[in-house]
């Protein structure tokens, strides 16, 4: 895997997953904890599928995206009565029960991980490049940034703004709260389980420590950062997130120092999203 190669797919698995969280996080107002439990799926079908069952990595995916859409279809059944905050620790719980599973149980071979995940076909046409994750990787973040875009004023995008706003008000004007929370989550987990399964089968290894509540915090903020109702802010913070740490290579920064300034990275969008919605809400109450 060449250097741009491994630019390419980090910017696309970051852009699907950010753009998968802005669904429920943006669109909805629903501060989901746990996507990186719902990329978990789509990585550990993989994981699981291609040593046993195919060495197809188009069949795995399309196997993963509605296993994915299924779980956040019960997960968001899980949240759909529940306010705000209510939400947050719900889905924390849900991730951690996640990395819980994954870290212990023999199904996932727990902190071994599982190895040796390698495509050798894509939907019948025998391939050995490694290209094809990254390929199909950016293909699905710039279709699901299309699809965004194009649908940003249809009739199920403005329910989810309206429930973002005023849940009471979508029930009286005759949609159901809880169906559209359903979806969306089902939207999420279903884009998300399929980044996962992209993750796998470039990586062609998969362990518990790449699925923990750190990396849900952390596209949690990548999204909120992005502002009300934008999934192209989220892309767009996800990029930045890429990319910005990897400039330091070039001016002599080991691989190493480069891991820790991401982190750094994402402790100083914490604080400056914290410090921007206090300052909003100080500008509110003296309105």
């Amino acid at each position: 895997m060449t250097y741009l190669d491994y630019l390419a797919f980090s910017v696309g698995f970051y852009v699907l997953l950010a753009v998968s969280l802005s669904f429920p996080a943006n669109l909805a107002g629903m501060m989901v904890v746990c996507q990186a439990a719902f990329c978990a799926i789509g990585a550990y079908t993989a994981g699981l599928l291609v040593p046993s069952l195919t060495h197809d990595g188009g069949w795995v995916l399309a196997a993963s995206i509605p296993l994915g859409g299924i779980v956040g279809a019960g997960a968001g059944l899980l949240i759909s009565r529940m306010r705000s905050e209510e939400v947050v620790l719900a889905t924390l719980g849900v991730q951690m029960i996640a990395s819980s599973l994954l870290l212990n149980s023999s199904i996932t071979q727990g902190p071994m991980g599982i190895p040796k995940v390698v495509a050798s076909s894509w939907l019948g046409f025998e391939t050995q490049s490694d290209l094809i994750p990254t390929l199909v990787c950016v293909a699905m973040a710039g279709g699901a940034m299309a699809l965004s875009v194009v649908g940003r004023r249809s009739r199920w995008t403005l329910s989810l703004h309206a429930m973002h706003d005023d849940p009471v008000l979508v029930e009286t004007m005759g949609h159901s709260a809880t169906s559209l929370k359903i979806q969306v989550m089902a939207l999420s987990g279903a884009v998300a389980a399929a980044a996962g399964t992209l993750y796998a089968l470039k990586i062609t290894y998969i362990g518990p420590s790449a699925f923990t509540v750190t990396e849900s915090i952390m596209l949690l903020t990548l999204v909120l950062l992005a502002g009300k109702y934008s999934t192209t802010g989220s892309a767009i913070t996800a990029t930045l997130f890429v990319l910005l740490p990897e400039a330091l290579r070039f001016v002599g920064f080991e691989s190493y120092v480069i891991a820790h300034v991401r982190q750094i990275v994402f402790g100083a969008c914490l604080g400056v999203y914290v410090a921007a919605r206090s300052r909003n809400a100080r500008s509110h109450m003296v309105l």
